[in-house]
This record gives C-alpha cells, structure tokens and sequence, in this order.
C-alpha cells in the first residue's frame, strides 16, 4: 500500500514546519508528501525551501481557494491512500502506522478518521472537553460495538452530526469519483471557492459508495491548533461573523450539490434545508433584523429542539435582540478569554 500526504497552506510561515516535520518523524514513513500552497504571500515558501528535498511543492499562481487547493493536490497524488494534514496542526508520530491497518484489514474501508485534541499556538492542551465533534464520536465508539461504528459514522458524516475531518481523514483515492466532482462544482463556483474539501469531500465519498465502510481509530493522533488566524474565521467581529456564516452556508451548499443525485433518505435533504435556516436564522441576528428574526426563529423552534440547541439560541436570540451584535459579540469574547 502507498501512502501519499496532502499538507494545504496559506500564509501559515510560524506553523507550516511543525506541520511537515511532524510528518517527516512518522513511524510508518509516507510515500509521498505533497505541500499544496494557494499562492502564500508570507514567508511560508521559504520555509517549505527548506524540506524540497523529501516534498513536493505546488504552490497556486493565485488564490483558488481552500477547496480547490486541497483537491490539487489529491488530484496530484499517486498513492492508494491520500491523508490531509492543514497546514497548521500537527500529527502524533503514529497516525500514519494507525490509520495503515484500518485500511489493509478491510477493502471496503473507503475513509478512516481518529479522535483528536485541541491545542493552543504552542501545542499545549486546552482541555476542551466539550467538543460536539468529540462527544459524538465517544458516544458511538462506547455504545456500539465496533462492527457498527462505520453504520454510525457514515450517518454522522452525511448528517454533519460530528465527524472529525481535517487532519484527521484519509480516503482510498480509487473510491472517489473525481470528474463527477469536479463536474459539480464547476457547476457551483462561488460556494465551491469558499468552501472546504474535507468537508465536501467526506460526504460525497461515503454517499457515491453506499454499500462501503468508515473506519475509525480510537486514539489521539492529531493535535488541532487553535489560533487567531485559523481558516475558519474570525469571530470577534459582526463582519467577521457574517464572513464565517456566508463560507460554512457555502459549505453547506457545495456539499448538497454534491450528494443530492445519491440521496435515498428524505431525512438528509431536510437536515441540510435545516441547517441552511439555522444559518439564515444567525444572519438576521447578526444584521439586526428584530422582527424577522422573531418568525425565523419559531418556524425553525423544533429542529432546534430535536437538536438541544433552543436554548442556547434562544440565549443568543435575547442577548443580540437586546444588547445588540457589537456589544453581544464583545461580551461573548471577554467571556471565552477569562
């Protein structure tokens, strides 16, 4: 088995070496490593220079966008396995050993991820305990046996229910059908540009190979760095915040498109409507829309139930409504940094 590494860049110079070499110190040493670098303007370059002798380096003539710069690299890679590494996180020396087996013991496997931690800019635990992403997956892993994992997953993947992704996933590349990608967000060009392929990619794998498995390794073995400049957005600002709902409601949209011609189940298509409204429903709060957000917010009421976000919404709703978004978003900052 080959396995090949994608690690995506942008203007990440204090990171990227951390990234690399934490791949170059794996026990089961890749194939190939590939750096996709969507036309960096710091000194990033300079310091992939630095490991051309064990990569290769394909840096964009402009910015394409982290969806497309990721799949460049996938598309360039020659290994029967492909594993994603942002370019900002770090991978446990054993991930690549790991994640080898999951795929060599069973050839249906098509996608394998892991469990994770979130770390500071010095890779330092921040004891995030309460990740949704996280307890989703020790809810599956500690009630099912592990021959049910991979029904479990795959819904949490096709139901954005918590799955984790970025540094984490690695796919078999034969089990993705690339020009009927492509072909669908060529059709699809904006969202497609503010999107991300993980989460993209994920869906679209496991919904065109309905009959296919998701492996899952039960261990920590990426660190996910947690930083200001993070790709998904600052959110210590009213422009900020409605930056980050336009990319993930462009997320959400490249990724229906993606999967809508293989959906059976009525379920998904209204769970991806839903989601779609929550974002809609943040908009307006963010925008001041009082009354509009009063209408959204009851007509969208019992998906926020049946998901036990209503109160936290209704929180927000209330604080927005009456504090308004600039001094919401000051007190929901002050409150995280104490």
């Amino acid at each position: 088995m080959k396995i090949s590494v994608v690690i995506t860049l942008y203007n990440l110079e204090k990171y990227i070496d951390d990234a690399i070499q934490s791949v170059l110190r794996q026990t089961r040493q890749p194939d190939e490593i590939i750096v996709v670098d969507d036309c960096s303007t710091d000194g990033s370059a300079d310091i992939v220079a630095k490991h051309m002798h064990r990569i290769v380096y394909i840096k964009q003539e402009k910015n394409i966008g982290a969806l497309r710069n990721s799949l460049s690299g996938l598309k360039a890679a020659t290994g029967d396995i492909v594993a994603f590494l942002d370019g900002d996180d770090v991978w446990m020396p054993e991930k690549l050993e790991a994640i080898e087996k999951e795929f060599l013991q069973d050839e249906e496997v098509v996608l394998v991820s892991h469990d994770f931690l979130e770390v500071d800019e010095n890779l330092q635990d921040l004891n995030i305990l309460k990740n949704e992403t996280r307890l989703n997956t020790r809810r599956i892993t500690k009630s099912h046996a592990k021959k049910d994992w991979s029904k479990k997953m795959r819904e949490a993947i096709l139901l954005r229910k918590g799955f984790w992704l970025g540094s984490a996933y690695a796919v078999r590349k034969k089990a993705i059908p690339l020009e009927r990608f492509e072909r669908v967000i060529a059709r699809h060009p904006a969202a497609a540009h503010l999107s991300y392929l993980d989460m993209a990619l994920a869906p679209f794998v496991v919904a065109s190979n309905p009959t296919f498995k998701v492996g899952f390794v039960n261990e920590v073995l990426f660190k996910h760095r947690v930083h200001g400049n993070n790709s998904s957005g600052s959110t210590t600002s009213v422009e900020g915040v409605l930056s980050n709902i336009e990319r993930w409601q462009a997320v959400q949209a490249t990724t229906y498109h993606l999967i809508a011609d293989f959906l059976t189940n009525k379920k998904i298509e209204e769970r991806y409507t839903n989601l779609h409204e929550e974002l809609e429903l943040l908009k307006l709060q963010f925008t001041g829309k009082k009354v509009k957000v009063i209408g959204k917010f009851i007509s969208l009421s019992p998906f926020l139930f049946k998901e036990k976000k209503i109160v936290r919404a209704f929180i927000r709703l209330l604080a927005t409504t009456f504090l308004g978004p600039e001094l919401f978003i000051r007190w929901r900052t002050t409150r995280k940094n104490k």
